[in-house]
């Protein structure tokens, strides 16, 4: 049963139509709060807004692109009007690139993925944390970042550099804004099955997915739904006394040697 801890809450949640960011927006709005997804495919968005109307929950969408300044402002105007002022960012929308060789990257490759995966980061904060502190919110930020960003992993140096970025863009803005209410968070996933999963792995199959499970000594790779409710946990009062923290949720798989 829904405990409603994001009752009166409004989520903006970027990359919310697949994924973990689907299952954030999913659980939020079982927990109360009024979402807005962006992205940029109208399909899995109005998709996941249909899935939440259907069990009575209040969600809108905006398609649109996270690296367009205007796009971002246009999509928190949306929502200030059509659900109320913002309280909660989730920052979910990344792209990866695996078996990458940086010798042979092209710098469009490069550029695309620093884009989504920062740009997109410093546009959202921007504006919505102008919007919370016009209007004297207290609300949090959650930025989704990567267990890439804690481990060396051949083959994915931007997509590692990126999330590691993140997390310490992260760390500034919850010291910068402590002052005000408002808090700033990550989280790191593991391995978690999405269709990102399958980006740039052929033949990934059942028994890919045996294999990864045993990498990890709680014996499964991560669900959406395993992201969602650290992001919950973050976005509620139950945190109200943790910030510029990052939750590492990967099944164990740093632990081990």
């Amino acid at each position: 049963m829904s405990s409603q801890r994001m009752l009166n809450k409004v989520a903006f949640i970027t990359g919310g139509g697949t994924g973990i960011g689907a299952a954030i927006a999913r659980l939020f709005a079982k927990e109360g709060a009024s979402v807005l997804i962006i992205g940029r495919r109208e399909d899995p968005l109005k998709f996941t807004c249909k899935e939440i109307e259907d069990f009575g929950g209040q969600a809108s969408y905006f398609c649109g692109d996270i690296t367009n300044s205007r796009h971002v402002q246009k999509a928190i105007n949306f929502t200030n009007d059509s659900l109320g002022h913002i309280t909660t960012l989730v920052n979910c929308a990344g792209v990866a690139k695996r078996n990458e060789d940086p010798t042979k990257l092209k710098e469009t490759d490069w550029q695309f993925l620093i884009n989504v995966n920062i740009k997109g980061v410093f546009y959202t904060t921007k504006y919505v944390l102008q919007n919370m502190l016009d209007n004297n919110i207290k609300g949090t930020i959650t930025n989704i970042t990567s267990i890439s960003a804690h481990r060396a992993t051949s083959g994915y140096a931007t997509y590692s550099a990126s999330k590691g970025a993140v997390i310490s863009y992260t760390r500034v803005i919850a010291l910068q804004y402590a002052s005000k209410g408002i808090r700033a968070n990550c989280v790191s996933p593991g391995i978690i099955l999405t269709p990102m999963t399958y980006v740039d792995r052929e033949n990934f199959d059942d028994n890919s997915i045996d294999r990864l499970n045993q990498l990890h000594p709680l014996g499964r790779v991560g669900t959406p739904i395993d992201v969602a409710y650290t992001v919950l946990f973050l976005s509620s009062e139950e945190s109200s006394w943790i910030t510029g923290q990052d939750l590492i949720v990967d099944g164990g798989l740093s632990i081990e040697v």
